[in-house]
């Protein structure tokens, strides 16, 4: 049974890059954290962002022993933290990253938490009539077919191609990020984003 990056379908080749396409995609969420920070000076959410790219690269790069560990942990984090930061529950960080921390520790509980966390994410985005709440979701719709029909056995897989659905996913991802963290009346009007000591409670606009 194919685990880690292979189930991604991109060839993993005997260098640092692993596999080239999607580690190069994953670098789409530093740039989502950085363009956040310097938008809205958040280090909470931008650091956050930034941490799922950091993730995405070493578990599709260089492939370290505790690649998938900082993979899933980092996605769960930004998960919560949206969750936190739509339900106006901040001030909860530390519990609630020290819980998706734990499930994080087992693979077997890692990817059914994520997509738990996924779901709770988005429902929360359109509970709360986010400004940007139709294209983030269609983003991710739009991402999460893409990237599944492109798994490895499913249709779309070409492991030697330039393409990579997986690759797209990220873009798609990372695009879907900076847009729920910098919608253009976020400040104005919901007036919450982490503050500039990590994540934490929001500050007001």
């Amino acid at each position: 049974m194919l685990s880690g990056a292979a189930v991604d379908c991109e060839r993993i080749l005997e260098s640092w890059w692993g596999q080239p396409v999607n580690t190069c995609t994953a670098f789409a969420f530093v740039l989502a954290g950085l363009w956040v920070f310097f938008r809205d000076g958040s280090v909470s959410t931008s650091a956050l962002i930034t941490g799922v790219g950091a993730g995405s690269i070493a578990f599709h790069g260089p492939m370290p022993i505790w690649g998938e560990f900082l993979h899933d942990l980092t996605i769960g984090w930004v998960l919560i933290w949206v969750i936190l930061t739509e339900t106006k529950r901040t001030r909860f960080w530390p519990v609630a990253f020290s819980g998706v921390g734990l499930m994080m520790l087992a693979p077997v509980v890692a990817d059914p938490a994520q997509g738990v966390l996924s779901i709770g994410a988005i429902v929360f985005v359109l509970i709360g009539r986010h400004p940007q709440r139709f294209s983030i979701v269609g983003l991710l719709a739009l991402g999460a077919a893409i990237g599944t029909l492109s798994r490895t056995g499913w249709p779309w897989c070409d492991p030697d191609s330039i393409w990579q659905g997986h690759g797209f996913w990220h873009l798609a991802a990372a695009a879907a990020l900076a847009l729920w963290a910098l919608p253009p009346t976020r400040l104005s009007a919901r007036g919450f984003a982490g503050n500039v000591s990590g994540p934490g409670p929001a500050r007001s606009g």
